[in-house]
């Protein structure tokens, strides 16, 4: 009995049969983990884009109650600005009114 490679039976129908079919498997595994990856970095890319909607609009919506804070605020500071300054002049003027109705004589 010889051992070796040198010794296989190369036309042994079952031995070809066998091989192919190994190879055929290796094969589809090999395809198989291809389409995983590809899925996966497809699925990368897409959670990327998402990300980047998201980030914008929150910068949208940052940017939005930022100009209405501002908004907010200069009219509530107008607003007290002319309820103070009517109110000064309401006293002005009514000192002036009073002044103006008892007129003391010098």
């Amino acid at each position: 009995m010889l051992v070796g490679i040198e010794h296989v039976d190369l036309t042994c129908k079952d031995l070809i049969l066998a091989a192919t079919g190994a190879r055929w498997k290796y094969n589809l595994y090999l395809e198989e983990l291809k389409k995983k990856t590809e899925v996966e970095q497809s699925g990368k890319k897409r959670k990327a884009v998402c990300d980047q909607i998201e980030e914008a609009r929150l910068q949208q919506d940052i940017s939005s109650l930022e100009a209405s804070a501002d908004a907010l605020l200069t009219n509530t500071l107008f607003t007290r600005y002319n309820r103070l300054l009517n109110r000064l002049y309401n006293q002005f003027d009514n000192r002036l009114y009073r002044v103006n109705k008892h007129p003391t004589g010098c």
